[in-house]
């Protein structure tokens, strides 16, 4: 059951879970207006829509973009050098047939 905007509102008001601006560390402050800036939207709005979407799914998102592990970074970095240099590389297939003998080639 969704929560509507009233309904949301009345969840929020009065419990530890509402963050308010004017209680944050003035660094982390500054530095969410400048990401609200950047983003074209007004801190409040940022922190309305954060709580809505914190009561009526459940859930917390802390990236904009997913970024890589480490781990993951080394094989695009490899991957993309290959592609550079031509290496480990298969030609394209016009049907399955054409792919699967190409894979039991190999």
């Amino acid at each position: 059951m969704g929560y509507g905007r009233k309904r949301c509102q009345r969840s929020i008001r009065g419990t530890k879970l509402a963050p308010r601006a004017d209680k944050a560390d003035s660094e982390l402050k500054k530095a969410t207006q400048e990401v609200a800036s950047d983003l074209g939207l007004p801190l409040g709005t940022i922190i309305n829509h954060y709580l809505r979407e914190l009561v009526n799914e459940r859930r917390v998102v802390f990236a904009d973009h997913p970024t890589p592990n480490s781990k993951t970074r080394k094989i695009i970095d490899q991957a993309l050098r290959d592609i550079k240099e031509g290496k480990n590389l298969s030609s394209s297939f016009g049907t399955i047939k054409d792919a699967t003998a190409y894979l039991k080639s190999l």
